[in-house]
């Protein structure tokens, strides 16, 4: 669905960055909330553009190209989620950080279309402030790489922007073959990844258009796909790309070692120094949005996909807490917890319980099976830190 195209409501000029501050601007309908970043955003040094709907909001971003955009999701009536979706379908906007600001609900969805960040009313000065410094910087000759990723699968779009945009990388994704080989041929990125199943044609036929022509025949490509490769498709493909990935082993320090060496980027590999923390989820998104919460704290975090697999690296890692989702299948949170607070060895590891569900009578259950905090999701970040600091500060003072 496309957004009306209507004249845009007059408006008074907007300051154009002068003397290098950035632009941000934001798409917003209460007249209390456009006072209040204002007057936050001016004091630090922002300049501040303004649009009351959705039709003048894309109309602005495509002729300021603002560092950053500020988007309320609920705009009398119309659909923030729609315009956060056409901005980033747009290649004259797709690039630009875009922060959403509303209520908790729409968070993973915000995320999932391409959101840089999320804010939820009533608007935390610090918050806001922190959010801009992060994705309202003037852009610089240094450019960071454009990595293409030609896939349908959101969550493969979500999990490459977690991963490689704090290590330096932009991301800009594509549905379909088609779309991806102009985009290509357009914008020259650093890195094209291509999943081998497109709705509309086949990976094979897009490494053979990027291949013939000389705009994009020297990028490299690393292949993604869930299925298996016969002989002959391996030998049909492996002069033409960097390397091929498995989506089941798609993993952050995998995407990240494959990318950069194929753009040729220094691998460095940083340690967070900070406590070890396990996230068990079957979820994958869900682990991966986490992990990046926590490691932008300085957390060292490991992943499991099932209470089984979630013990086992308990046992063998000695995490200093534990994240466990209650609803997953075969040995689920509760399960796994009783089974934790019984070995000797881990009795004694906070366990936080996180859950969609947040059904009456639960957070008692959860504490009956021994699990020192809850937590719903979607996962609000700040109340998420505020757990793990008060359980890490608890179970430090206790062994002392």
């Amino acid at each position: 669905v496309s957004l009306p195209s209507v004249p845009a409501p007059a408006v008074a000029p907007v300051a154009q960055a002068d003397g290098g501050r950035p632009l941000v601007l934001l798409i917003e309908d209460d007249a209390a909330t456009v006072r209040l970043v204002r007057a936050y955003l001016h004091d630090a040094g922002y300049d501040l553009a303004e649009a009351s709907t959705c039709a003048h909001g894309i109309e602005l971003a495509r002729r300021l190209q603002p560092t950053a955009i500020l988007l309320d999701l609920d705009l009398d009536g119309e659909d923030g989620l729609q315009l956060l979706e056409q901005l980033k379908a747009d290649p004259a906007t797709s690039e630009i950080p875009v922060v959403i600001q509303s209520v908790p609900a729409e968070q993973t969805r915000g995320f999932l279309l391409g959101a840089s960040d999320y804010l939820v009313k009533p608007l935390d000065r610090k918050r806001l402030l922190e959010s801009m410094s992060k994705h309202a910087q003037p852009s610089s000759d240094g450019a960071q790489p454009l990595v293409l990723a030609i896939d349908d699968d959101p969550v493969v779009a979500t999990v490459l922007r977690s991963v490689l945009a704090p290590a330096g990388f932009r991301v800009e994704t594509a549905g379909l073959g088609r779309e991806g080989i102009e985009i290509a041929r357009r914008k020259q990125p650093a890195l094209i990844i291509v999943d081998l199943l497109l709705p509309d044609i086949s990976g094979f036929e897009v490494l053979d258009a990027l291949a013939a022509d000389q705009r994009t025949g020297g990028l490299p490509v690393i292949v993604l796909t869930a299925a298996n490769l016969s002989p002959a498709d391996r030998q049909r493909i492996e002069k033409r790309v960097h390397s091929l990935a498995q989506k089941g082993d798609f993993t952050r320090d995998a995407v990240l070692l494959a990318v950069q060496r194929a753009t040729g980027a220094r691998v460095t590999k940083t340690q967070p120094q900070g406590p070890t923390i396990l996230v068990v989820d079957d979820h994958d998104l869900n682990r991966e949005l986490i992990r990046t919460m926590l490691e932008r704290k300085g957390y060292r975090v490991l992943q499991a996909e099932s209470g089984e697999n979630g013990i086992e690296v308990a046992r063998r890692e000695r995490p200093s807490l534990i994240l466990l989702d209650l609803a997953m299948p075969g040995k689920d949170g509760f399960a796994t917890a009783r089974e934790l607070k019984g070995d000797p060895d881990l009795g004694t590891t906070p366990l936080v319980a996180v859950t969609a569900l947040a059904m009456r009578g639960d957070e008692a259950r959860a504490r009956e099976a021994g699990f020192d905090a809850y937590v719903t999701k979607p996962v609000d970040r700040h109340e998420l830190e505020q757990t793990i600091e008060r359980l890490l500060k608890r179970d430090s003072g206790a062994a002392a």
